[in-house]
């Protein structure tokens, strides 16, 4: 099993309400306080959550973020907050949690003149000389004597917005110190101040209307020329902090989202979420729409990402660092009497600057810096790789007793990506448990009960009339990693009408992710229950799906799976007395044999589902003819070159989740190449075989046909042999001298020259004793011989059969020849001469229906010692 992992193990932000609490302090978290949350996989449903702390509490520690990379959200913050986190991840230790936030209050802290030398700053770690202005801070969770010291400068630096008027103890300092105190206000770069000296040098000027109550005022904000990328970001995201700041205070959500429905942008999310967009339109201008699927653009992780969705089947993958802009300025309802919107509309100039965006590869940073993130990165010159391919649940035990991690391959792909070496936990493939590996599925009526509900023994699936109450939905995207499914019944008692609405979800393949409910209902309420959560889960209402009419796959949302219970057909209870037939006596028998519905429905009653191959059940022909055609899809999409790089790739990821959603996998992974569509395509071929096998008695079983019609639809002549025939007594000989105390090589047909292999492939028990074996004449040709398996459609050219050599052969001293010399092997099993096979019994391959000619078929009574 697998798990999908987050984009970035840290998430950062402003708190968009006050009701998360601090995993670390227990206290609750203010809203718009800084928070770091660390990116855990939910136990209740398929995806990633943040666990919240105050950023304050995880800069306390030392080294819990090794890299700028891993956090997600740090271009969105204040500068300032952004770079008290580089300076926490530079230094690999704690900071001064007292100043971790912007959203620092006032009244935590106090100005007042050092009586002593004995403070020592809590920045610099130098002393606070007496007589000099210090200003404190209470760290969270101390008390009165647990103040923080800082040098007044040193103060400023880290908190600059600070307004030091209203710190404790301000009316108490000297007038001189206050006048010194607010010089170093001055000199600490601001977003607020009033109206700035003209300069008549290279200063770049950028201007934003302000309005403060009924006073309107303009304020120039004067910047430094840049001289590098990070002076430039600083300059704009204070510029941009500056009108978010004054959106909050002049701006209500309603006028927001109005504003944004204007200029034909994103009007969804949080408060914070409003004023990123309207600041970013206001500053840049209107974005244009995704360019691949026509949805909205958001800027994230240093690009503009698409929110919207490519299909139904997959969400947009598009981003870029250089969207198109609408032309025109930005946009503000005329209607509204919003003086401060109306006063920056009027100053607003046609020409927006460009967004200066933070490279995608970070520059290798000079000095301390660089020196302390080389030494956090790992090489990946001791890393040592073997490939295995697909685990098997055997190796994969082997390889956790030896302490080997076990990852999937995009492993490797990320590190060389981010060129270092990154932990195992998130990419590893769990092994798979014994008991989850095989499952037992008991069928009542024309459903089954899912084992989890606790009710397998003692209710059925509801049937009203053609309703059968039972849905199992699926949703895999592999551009966020989702692979989702949710199971839907309503289970009726077995004797009463009581009814339980049971549900399920999680991810597949994964039984640690997900939950399940059960409620007790009534029927009435059970289906109105049942019909509302499958219109909340598809979008589509049930009676769409059940006539298989008008039902369409709805972005973001699950699609129903046919799992096939092998049971659909009612049981025809016409023609039954076969007293007429013409066919011999013990013809007769074997066909009421072969198209004995009952005998077909008692081994479904209770059929295993190996959960590697078919981790939601057994999908039905129609689901599987869904796999082929994206897999055609797919195909056509890898031979086409017309399509730009980008493009083709979005959609070869939309036509893998429709072929993922449809048919459900442990490991999904994006069908890039000819060898990914190879294997899905046998994968689907087994899966065939599967759905083909299960229906055992083939075509029409319960029809009303006659024994003789049924046996002249078989296409084949059977004939009884007596049983003092010569033939009937070498077959005997055959089938009890050749005891002994699966595809392995490739899709042919098999045959071996021991019974026991043979009889292995009958699946008796010792309720069903009695098999059918078919004994042939098989010409071998050239034989392609080999001691382990190997898949081949055919054999290798100038071959016509292929033989798996085994370390037990009929003894060939007791071969006998048949009708023109056929070579029958009836000779008691004894050790070959094979060395380092790894097969135990001979098997005969041939890829060619017509090297096969059926001689005798055996109906063979089994006796189960237990």
């Amino acid at each position: 099993m697998e798990s999908p992992q987050p984009q970035k193990p840290w998430k950062v932000e402003y708190a968009k309400s006050s009701r998360s609490s601090c995993k670390t302090c227990k206290s609750p978290i203010e809203k718009e306080t800084l928070r770091l949350g660390k990116m855990v996989q939910a136990t209740q449903f398929d995806g990633f959550m943040p666990m919240w702390n105050h950023a304050r509490c995880i800069m306390k520690k030392s080294k819990q973020i090794k890299s700028t990379d891993e956090v997600e959200g740090l271009e969105l913050l204040r500068w300032e907050d952004q770079q008290k986190i580089r300076s926490y991840v530079q230094s690999g230790g704690p900071l001064d949690t007292t100043l971790a936030t912007s959203k620092f209050a006032t009244k935590e802290c106090g100005i007042s003149v050092s009586p002593t030398s004995r403070a020592t700053c809590k920045q610099c770690s130098q002393k606070i000389l007496k007589a000099e202005v210090r200003i404190s801070s209470k760290p969270e969770g101390q008390g009165p004597r647990g103040l923080a010291w800082h040098h007044a400068n040193c103060f400023m630096e880290l908190s600059p917005s600070i307004e030091v008027e209203k710190l404790s103890g301000w009316e108490t300092l000297p007038v001189s110190d206050q006048e010194v105190v607010r010089a170093l206000v001055k000199k600490v770069p601001s977003n607020a101040g009033t109206k700035r000296r003209k300069d008549a040098g290279d200063d770049q000027k950028l201007k934003v209307a302000r309005s403060e109550g009924d006073v309107s005022m303009s304020r120039d904000v004067s910047v430094r020329k840049a001289t590098d990328v990070g002076s430039k970001l600083e300059a704009q995201t204070k510029e941009l902090w500056a009108l978010k700041d004054d959106l909050k205070k002049h701006v209500t959500n309603a006028e927001m989202r109005e504003m944004l429905e204007v200029n034909n942008q994103d009007s969804t999310g949080s408060e914070l979420d409003l004023r990123e967009r309207c600041a970013d339109g206001m500053m840049f201008g209107a974005l244009k729409n995704c360019p691949l699927c026509s949805g909205f653009l958001r800027y994230s992780g240093g690009m503009y990402r698409c929110q919207g969705y490519l299909s139904a089947w997959s969400k947009c993958s598009y981003s870029t660092q250089e969207p198109e802009r609408l032309e025109g300025k930005w946009k503000i309802s005329k209607d509204k009497d919003n003086h401060y919107l109306n006063k920056w509309f009027k100053s607003q100039k046609l020409a927006k600057p460009v967004r200066i965006l933070p490279p995608l590869t970070p520059s290798k940073p000079s000095g301390s810096q660089g020196q302390s993130q080389s030494s956090n990165s790992t090489s990946l010159a001791d890393l040592k790789v073997v490939f295995r391919g697909l685990p098997k649940e055997s190796t994969v035990w082997s390889f956790l007793r030896m302490k080997l991690p076990i990852v999937r391959e995009d492993y490797l792909v990320d590190c060389f990506k981010r060129q270092k070496k990154l932990p195992f936990d998130i990419y590893k493939v769990e092994a798979l448990r014994e008991s989850s590996s095989m499952i037992t599925v008991k069928v009542k009526g024309r459903s089954a009960v899912h084992e989890s509900s606790g009710l397998q023994d003692t209710g059925h699936i509801l049937e009203d009339g053609k309703s059968i109450y039972n849905t199992t939905l699926s949703m895999s995207d592999l551009s966020t990693g989702v692979n989702s499914y949710y199971i839907l019944q309503i289970v009726q008692d077995d004797k009463s009408s009581d009814c339980h609405v049971f549900r399920k979800w999680g991810r597949v393949g994964n039984d640690k992710i997900g939950g399940s409910k059960l409620e007790d209902m009534s029927k009435s309420d059970a289906i109105h229950e049942f019909k509302r959560l499958f219109l909340e889960k598809t979008g589509n209402p049930w009676e769409a799906w059940e006539q298989k009419q008008n039902f369409q796959k709805q972005a973001g949302r699950f699609f129903p799976l046919d799992i096939d219970y092998g049971v659909n057909k009612q049981v025809s209870k016409k023609n039954q007395n076969n007293a007429g037939s013409k066919l011999a006596p013990q013809l007769a028998e074997l066909m009421k044999m072969l198209f004995n519905v009952e005998t077909y429905r008692a081994a479904m009653m209770e059929f295993e589902i190996n959960m590697s191959e078919m981790p939601l059940g057994k999908l039905s022909k129609a689901n599987i003819q869904k796999g082929f055609e994206a897999l055609t899809e797919i195909q056509n999409l890898l031979n086409n070159n017309g399509h730009a790089p980008s493009t083709k790739e979005s959609l070869i990821i939309d036509a893998s989740n429709r072929f993922f959603t449809v048919i459900p996998s442990i490991h999904p992974r994006v069908i890039r190449d000819e060898d990914d569509f190879k294997s899905k395509v046998k994968m689907l071929e087994a899966l065939q075989d599967i759905e083909i096998a299960s229906r055992l008695v083939g075509f029409d079983a319960d029809s009303d046909d006659s024994l003789d019609e049924k046996y002249k639809k078989l296409r084949c002549d059977i004939d009884p042999i007596p049983h003092d025939s010569e033939d009937y007594q070498l077959i005997e000989k055959y089938l009890l001298t050749t005891h002994a105390p699966t595809h392995t090589f490739g899709k042919g047909i098999y045959f071996a020259d021991l019974v026991s292999k043979s009889a292995q492939y009958c699946y008796t028990d010792k309720k069903n004793p009695v098999g059918l074996m078919l004994l042939s004449e098989v010409a071998l040709g050239e034989v392609y011989e080999l001691k382990k398996a190997a898949y081949m459609d055919k054999p290798p050219k100038g071959k016509h059969s292929t033989m798996g050599l085994g370390k037990k052969i009929p003894q060939e001293s007791e071969y006998v020849k048949w009708k023109d010399d056929v070579i029958v092997p009836c000779g008691k099993p004894v050790p070959s001469n094979v060395k380092a096979s790894e097969l135990m019994y001979n098997e005969y391959i041939v890829y060619d229906t017509a090297q096969v000619k059926m001689q005798y078929l055996l109906k063979v009574r089994f006796h189960h010692k237990r």
